[in-house]
């Protein structure tokens, strides 16, 4: 995630993502602070707030998180729907 990091310090690229191939419809934001779901947001990804790490349920909806997960378990089939 320090890329991540590094983008927001830089400027995120909401048309190309981060300099990536990736276009951002394709590609999830997963982070557990809200500067990870406002690096997202920033590159017009999908984001998803974890709350197995630092950061509380409040700070990732109050960040704009597209979903809150609780689980790891939850990834996986939000991630193959996509």
């Amino acid at each position: 995630f320090g890329g991540m990091r590094s983008a927001l310090s830089q400027g995120a690229h909401p048309q190309g993502g981060m300099g990536t191939a990736t276009a951002p419809a394709y590609a999830v934001m997963i982070g557990d602070r809200s500067h990870d779901i406002a690096a997202g947001r920033a590159c017009g990804t999908r984001t998803f707030g974890v709350l197995w790490g630092a950061g509380d349920r409040a700070e990732l909806e109050r960040a704009g998180a597209d979903r809150v997960l609780t689980n790891p378990m939850e990834l996986e089939p939000l991630l193959l729907s996509a």
